[in-house]
């Protein structure tokens, strides 16, 4: 008799990572934490552009596939958005199947109302005006819960801002894991332009500086990691310095 293991389909559209992620442990950690509290029902992750907002919401929203049992969806926001075009996004990563003429926002909350699972929505800023209807979805699915990323609060009662800063960068910080954090972030790409790139006690020197004059911001510190092709990370810290 051969005995064969249930399979559980995963269900979810999260985009398999291209890069790993570099540092944000506590970040991660506390967002963790957050999203199994049960009073908790929707958090919205808050930053300027380049302080990598997406990355980190992808990969804490990819350690929820277990605990939410319909499923992980991710939805890209990238224009400005009405209500309608919102509930349509959502319903189409979803796959959701909705008769037409029919009320579909409203469709959507009783499709929903039964359901457990995490929303991901990214570049929230740009349903700012539709931002009222995540709330109808929480007030009808008590076992939803929205994970969003945005450059600005969205003024809901039910949002919990959660606002990200650049990685530690101070020499002086206590915390000389999240300051390594940065470093690792700058070296790992600097050996994606230089493979024969090797982290020294002078070039570390030159680096530190360099995510103080940055302040730990993770696009700037790609940005002058890739000047590594060309220049060696005391002339990159010259060239921000001036």
């Amino acid at each position: 008799m051969t005995l064969f293991a249930q399979v559980v389909p995963v269900l979810s559209n999260l985009p398999a990572p291209i890069t790993p992620l570099i540092g944000r442990r506590t970040e991660m950690q506390t967002l963790d934490h957050l999203l199994g509290e049960r009073e908790t029902r929707m958090i919205t992750v808050l930053a300027p552009g380049g302080m990598g907002k997406t990355l980190l919401a992808l990969e804490v929203a990819r350690k929820q596939l277990q605990r939410f049992a319909d499923g992980v969806y991710f939805v890209t926001v990238t224009e400005s958005i009405n209500t309608e075009h919102l509930a349509s996004l959502i319903a189409d990563v979803m796959r959701w199947q909705y008769a037409p003429g029919r009320d579909m926002q409203r469709e959507l909350l009783d499709f929903l109302r039964q359901r457990e699972l995490l929303l991901l929505v990214d570049n929230a800023e740009f349903a700012i005006d539709a931002a009222p209807y995540l709330t109808a979805i929480l007030a009808s699915a008590p076992a939803v819960k929205i994970l969003a990323t945005s450059r600005v609060k969205l003024n809901l009662y039910t949002e919990t801002p959660f606002p990200l800063g650049g990685l530690a960068h101070s020499a002086e910080t206590k915390d000389t894991a999240a300051e390594i954090e940065a470093v690792e972030l700058f070296a790992q790409r600097a050996k994606n332009v230089r493979p024969d790139f090797q982290l020294t006690p002078q070039s570390r020197l030159a680096i530190e500086e360099i995510c103080r004059l940055t302040q730990g911001m993770p696009l700037a510190l790609v940005l002058a990691a890739s000047w590594m092709a060309l220049l060696s990370p005391e002339e990159i810290a010259r060239e921000i310095r001036h």
